[in-house]
């Protein structure tokens, strides 16, 4: 059986600049072989892994590319007008209906809840279908869907290099809120930050680390570890590691 992985570049990179609260560099972004690792250990399938990219303004990321195709992606470029990503995806997940093989999507977006519905019916409704990303970002909507397995691009994927977390904020369950992870030292010497507390608590089993972003600086969160393109896989070289970001890409509503 095949698992295949689509991903929705623009939101995945517009979400990670909302939890950094600048626009990502190279050096912010996840590892896409570590996420064609997670999406052949999750089905222990073989992976067909598209990435979509809205190449309609012409600005074409080619060394990026490059190290997508490295990391065992085919990026797809789209030209057209309005939500040509979303479209071209769209029309992808209305394909897979008629195929089998499980679905890994990487997005937040409501607007792919109807077609994850039609991949789950009928004759292929034991298919394992997931979504990946930042968990608390995501649709509602996706949590209306019992079936879909919502995973974690950071804990589950494990897509960024090193001990570092992105800056997050969740919903705490009382059973989780404890106030001295947010009410500063007693030592009123102590400067006071504003601190976020980290989406690790649960999933990690332990108490997550307050992460100051007082400053444009603290709000990195320390993500000199992390790397969207550099990839360090096998067939990587220098002048792939130089230029690799989504230039067009500001920000996605979804």
């Amino acid at each position: 059986m095949i698992t295949y992985v689509l991903v929705d570049g623009e939101n995945i990179d517009g979400v990670l600049g909302g939890i950094l609260n600048r626009r990502p560099g190279p050096e912010d972004r996840p590892r896409w072989d570590k996420i064609i690792r997670f999406a052949k250990d999750w089905c222990h399938d073989e992976v067909r892994a598209l990435f979509f990219i809205n190449a309609t303004n012409g600005d074409i990321p080619w060394p990026f590319i490059q190290a997508l195709r490295n990391a065992e992606f085919r990026p797809i470029l789209i030209n057209g007008p309005d939500k040509v990503v979303d479209d071209a995806i769209t029309r992808t997940l209305e394909t897979l209906k008629n195929r089998e093989g499980n679905v890994l999507l990487l997005s937040h977006d409501a607007d792919f809840r109807g077609a994850l519905e039609g991949l789950h019916e009928g004759e292929h409704a034991t298919r394992r279908v997931g979504v990946l990303g930042f968990i608390e970002h995501m649709s509602h909507e996706y949590g209306e869907l019992d079936w879909v397995e919502k995973l974690d691009l950071e804990y589950d994927a494990q897509a960024f290099l090193g001990n570092v977390v992105l800056p997050r904020m969740k919903v705490l369950s009382i059973n989780d809120f404890h106030p001295e992870d947010f009410l500063g030292s007693i030592d009123p010497t102590v400067p006071y930050s504003n601190q976020i507390f980290l989406i690790n608590r649960n999933l990690n089993g332990g108490l997550g680390e307050p992460n100051s972003v007082g400053s444009s600086e603290e709000g990195s969160g320390g993500n000199s570890d992390h790397n969207i393109t550099s990839l360090e896989v096998e067939h990587s070289s220098p002048a792939i590691e130089d230029e690799q970001s989504f230039h067009h890409i500001e920000s996605h509503i979804y």
